[in-house]
């Protein structure tokens, strides 16, 4: 039995899975004090599921990059920098943490020299399990160290590269018996949430796309090099190597619970009801012309919520709250049809128990949308990668069986 756990955006998700059955589950709200996480969850958890403690053989961790948390020099939590927090990149330097750790130097100077080591936050978290400090590689693919940090690039910031634990390469790290956890298990940081939930989606060739989807949203395909990104204006696309050794991940980002939640606000509807209300009159909503200079609609990089309310102003409540869901699904849509060979697309996160916006999803892009068994997809990639990591499988096509579709929406 593994236990695999999430630190996502705002939520940390714990499961034990044996084999590709999910046996026990929890998700909560993540909170930070000033000195600790709320990972005492993980030993309530584990004791509250009903399972003992000496079945589970392995932890999987993920968590959302590319947050980090600073550390002083006894291991203590300083702070942590959220992968929203300021940055401030130099160019030609590719790192997504870097530019975090040097708008942090400049702004909270007092804390930055209070700073022994900087870690990922699932790099933290396995060091709480172990007590071994160490820098993860997902899937232990070298191509990562660019988008994390080498010499070169600490050198062209000015960190001291002590500041930095040694990337991991498969040596052992075990429990230490902390979090009421048997010492002596496995613990595996896969470090990256977006290439758990690719994994655990089944988005593992090009003809399939991944839709996250929680308090963020991601989009995801697999590209064959990092430079293959389809032509488009007002695309930010990131990209980063896949969990398939030759090919790269392009994704986009969009702020999914802010921009929706404003309009849930102002008509006070729960997720279920809003969408459910809004779909009934979707087909019927039409958009000012005034929003075509958004190619892609909320996807768009310039896209900017507050000039969007002032030109949808002058509607009802319901009537604007119909038009951003209109004009979000018409961004979704032309993203999708940006990948001509796409077959379906997989849906991961907690908006992917939603039916109706399932459905709409569908309607919009042109192709099937698809449910797999786990509807919080990183925590079954990160077992995956974990049976790969300890040798119960022997790559990704092999533990990729373990993935079950369980519901397809088919475009209207």
């Amino acid at each position: 039995m593994i236990l695999t756990i999430d630190i996502g955006t705002s939520t940390l998700k714990l499961a034990l899975y044996e084999g590709a059955k999910s046996l026990a589950f929890t998700r909560q709200a993540l909170s930070c004090s000033v000195n600790t996480f709320n990972f005492e969850a993980i030993k309530t958890f584990i004791t509250t599921s009903g399972y003992q403690t000496t079945a589970i053989k392995a932890i999987a961790i993920s968590s959302q990059a590319p947050t980090l948390v600073a550390l002083n020099e006894h291991g203590q939590l300083i702070t942590v920098l959220y992968y929203y927090a300021a940055e401030q990149r130099l160019p030609g330097l590719p790192s997504a943490f870097l530019p975090k750790i040097l708008a942090f130097k400049e702004q909270q100077p007092h804390l930055y020299r209070q700073t022994a080591c900087f870690l990922t936050l699932g790099d933290y978290l396995a060091y709480l399990l172990s007590g071994q400090l160490y820098t993860s590689l997902p899937m232990h693919d070298k191509r990562y160290i660019p988008f994390m940090w080498d010499k070169a690039q600490l050198a062209g910031y000015g960190f001291d590269e002590a500041l930095f634990a040694p990337f991991y390469h498969r040596e052992s790290r075990l429990t230490n018996g902390s979090f009421g956890l048997v010492k002596g298990l496995p613990v595996v940081s896969v470090t990256f949430d977006f290439l758990a939930a690719l994994v655990g989606s089944g988005a593992l060739s090009a003809d399939i796309g991944c839709n996250r989807n929680g308090s963020s949203e991601g989009l995801n395909f697999l590209i064959p090099f990092k430079a293959s990104l389809p032509s488009a204006n007002q695309l930010n696309w990131r990209s980063f190597p896949h969990a398939i050794a030759t090919s790269y991940n392009a994704g986009l980002i969009f702020n999914y619970k802010d921009y929706f939640d404003y309009f849930k606000t102002s008509l006070q509807l729960n997720d279920d009801n809003f969408f459910a209300e809004l779909l009934t009159v979707i087909d019927d909503t039409e958009l000012p012309s005034r929003l075509n200079d958004y190619n892609f609609g909320v996807f768009s990089n310039d896209f900017n919520f507050n000039n969007f309310l002032q030109l949808i102003n002058g509607c009802s409540a319901f009537q604007q709250a119909a038009m951003a869901l209109k004009f979000y699904g018409e961004g979704f849509g032309k993203v999708v049809k940006l990948w001509p060979n796409l077959t379906e697309l997989r849906l991961s996160g907690g908006a992917a128990l939603n039916n109706g916006l399932n459905q709409y999803k569908a309607n919009c892009c042109g192709i099937p949308c698809v449910s797999v068994q786990e509807t919080f997809t990183e925590l079954l990639g990160n077992v995956i990668i974990a049976y790969i990591e300890l040798g119960r499988y022997a790559n990704l096509n092999e533990a990729g069986r373990l993935i079950k579709v369980t519901k397809t929406y088919l475009p209207n």
